[in-house]
């Protein structure tokens, strides 16, 4: 599953720190990160299926991030991508506030999502229309495929880890790798139905 932590003011250094990883299927054609040309000035990977990216950041510091909603019925045939979400922001002058609010009007539009936006400011969240939107107070918060801060049993453990990490003040990217390096498996009923069956 992809898995994201986002801390808000929550470090005396760094406004916003993130730590994650990306669950996707390993056959799916995609670039390593890079600066883009079109649209120009963002530094991110590339998905060479539908063109988008999960994660970028562009030149004047602004980040925006993409999960996939996994429910079942969350899947619309023949939607746009959810990963062109990401270098829209980037490729916009919309506040990171702007740009969620317009973009729930559209939301039903997309297969289920949850987006994160980051204009250097704030830092706010958009979801499918039922998860509406708001704009983040300063705070540790988990994404996965469900919801804001989902209490899903991995999301739980990785994001108090990175808690403590933050805690720390050292802030290392070592020890968020290791806080993010969680391998337990959670027993069957605490495991959300996703729509891929419990065997998978």
């Amino acid at each position: 599953m992809c898995l994201l932590v986002a801390a808000v003011d929550a470090h005396p250094e760094f406004r916003l720190v993130l730590a994650g990883h990306r669950d996707e299927f390993h056959a799916r054609p995609a670039a390593p990160l890079a600066w883009w040309q079109d649209p120009p000035g963002i530094l991110a990977g590339r998905d060479l299926q539908a063109g988008g990216t999960w994660l970028g950041v562009d030149r004047r510091g602004r980040m925006s991030v993409v999960t996939n909603f996994r429910a079942p019925g969350s899947q619309r045939e023949a939607s746009p991508s959810r990963g062109l979400l990401v270098p829209r922001f980037l490729a916009s002058d919309r506040t990171a506030t702007g740009f969620v609010s317009e973009l729930a009007g559209e939301a039903a539009r997309y297969s289920g999502f949850n987006l994160l936006a980051w204009d250097g400011v704030a830092l706010a969240y958009c979801g499918d229309p039922d998860a509406g939107t708001q704009t983040l107070p300063p705070g540790v918060y988990g994404l996965s495929n469900a919801r804001l801060d989902t209490p899903w049993p991995k999301l739980r453990r990785v994001r108090d880890r990175v808690r403590r990490v933050l805690a720390d003040g050292s802030l290392r990217a070592e020890a968020l790798f290791r806080a993010l390096d969680d391998r337990l498996s959670a027993p069957d009923d605490e495991l959300p139905d996703t729509g891929i069956g419990v065997e998978l």
